[in-house]
C-alpha cells in the first residue's frame, strides 16, 4: 500500500464471520418457528441495524411475526445483534414486547 507516495506495510487478520442467524426456539419457546438474522439496512433515516425475521411459522407466525420484519427492540431494549436480543429476552422471558419495522411502518407485537 502506498501512503503519501511511500510504501507502507500493513498486517491484517482475516477470520471467518461468526454465524449471525439463530432459530427462535433457541431464544424463547414463544418464538419457535422463526429464524432470525442480523441485518444492516439503509433506511430513510440512515443506516440501521436490527434483527431480521428470515422465516416465520408456528408460534412466531401465530404471534404476528412475518418474514422480512426487522426487530428494532425487545422489551424496550434496542437490539442490533443476536447477542443483544438474547440478553433482552433473558431479562424477562415471560413477556416479549417487540418493536417491529415492517416495510415503511412501525408496530409493536406483544407476546405473552
Amino acid at each position: 500500500i502506498l501512503r503519501n507516495g511511500r510504501p507502507q506495510i500493513i498486517t491484517a487478520l482475516v477470520e471467518e464471520q461468526a454465524a449471525s442467524s439463530v432459530s427462535g426456539k433457541s431464544l424463547n419457546k414463544k418464538l419457535a418457528g422463526a429464524e432470525f438474522s442480523e441485518v444492516l439496512e439503509n433506511t430513510p433515516r440512515g443506516m440501521a441495524a436490527g434483527i431480521e425475521v428470515v422465516g416465520a411459522s408456528g408460534n412466531a407466525a401465530a404471534a404476528g411475526l412475518r418474514k422480512g420484519d426487522i426487530i428494532i427492540s425487545v422489551n424496550k431494549k434496542r437490539v442490533e445483534t443476536i447477542q443483544d436480543m438474547k440478553a433482552a429476552i433473558k431479562k424477562n422471558p415471560d413477556v416479549l414486547l417487540l418493536n417491529i419495522q415492517r416495510g415503511a411502518r412501525g408496530l409493536f407485537i406483544l407476546i405473552q
